[in-house]
Order: C-alpha cells, then structure tokens, then sequence
C-alpha cells in the first residue's frame, strides 16, 4: 500500500513537471515569435506581455477591484503585494499600491511607488499623469513641469492633462501668496 502510495505521489509530480515544462516551452516560443518573426496578433502580445497565465487573473481581479471601490486599499495592498510576489516588474501592482499610499496621505511614499511603475513602464501617460500630480503635491513644480512635456509629447490629447496643468498653476500660485 505504501508503495503504490509513493508511486502516485511520484507520478503526480513528474505530471505536473512535464506541464509545466511544456507551458514554459509554449511560452518561450511565442516570445520568440514576437521578438524574432515581428508576430504581433493579439494573442501573441498578450500572451508575451502578461507572461505566464498564473498571474494574470490575479492582476485582473485587482484592476477590477481599483475599479469598483477605489478605497478598499486592504484588499488593493494583498493583492498588489501577491501580484509582486509573482511578478516583481508587474508596473500595475507598483501603480495602484501608489494610489493607496496617496488615498491615505502619504505623498512622498506613493511618489516612490509610483517611480518603480514608471521605471518598468516609462511612457505609460496614466503613471506619468499620477506621477506629475504627485510631483505637483510635494512642491516639485519644475520637476511635474517636465513630467507635463512629456505626456504632451507622447499623448497631447490625453484626458485630464489639462487639468492637472491648471492644478499646477494653482499650486504655484498658493505658494507665492
């Protein structure tokens, strides 16, 4: 009995090997499609850039989650937090960690957050617009005043940038009086 026992056991684990050995050969594959053969269908991309399936529902879940109650930063925090611990390059989970830090009045510490997003992901305009408005809240006018040319250079018609340009000059204009 012992021995059937350790045999299944065996053999479960060299099933669950070979998968996983074959997801990573699948997975390597279409990286070299994508890279090498130029292959850019949609499902080649998403494939490349979200990496292996097992995180993927984990980010979705917590863009869904951001989403739906912007103030649940528990459950944005575990799940960002489990997100890094699969993938520590995921720009997402640094971004909406960031958030949370801000929603609870820590400025400077979002601000360190939210430049790990734009180091993995450096013209991501959303992370660049977060980034200027935090800038803008730690008086680094010059700074968030770069950080507004650039997204003007790679998106000009981007939602809200605007906004966030008169905010500065608000700000400016606090500080002077």
């Amino acid at each position: 009995m012992r021995k059937l026992f350790s045999k299944s056991i065996l053999s479960i684990i060299i099933i669950t090997i070979t998968f996983n050995f074959i997801n990573l050969f699948i997975y390597d594959y279409k990286v070299s499609q994508f890279l090498r053969y130029n292959v850019r269908d949609i499902n080649t991309v998403s494939d490349v850039m979200y990496d292996l399936d097992y995180y993927q529902p984990i980010e979705k879940a917590l863009v869904k989650i951001f989403r739906e109650n912007m103030t649940d930063c528990s459950s944005i925090k575990k799940y960002s937090n489990r997100l890094l611990s699969l993938n520590p390059r995921n720009s997402q989970a640094y971004y909406l960690l960031a958030a949370c830090k801000d929603l609870e009045g820590k400025s400077a510490e979002a601000y360190k957050e939210i430049m790990k997003s734009i180091e993995l992901d450096r013209y991501n305009t959303t992370y660049l617009l977060s980034f200027a408005i935090l800038e803008i809240k730690l008086g680094k006018f010059q700074s968030s005043q770069n950080t507004l040319n650039l997204i003007s250079s790679i998106e000009p018609n981007l939602e809200n940038l605007e906004q966030v340009k008169q905010f500065r000059e608000q700000k400016i204009l606090e500080r002077n009086n």
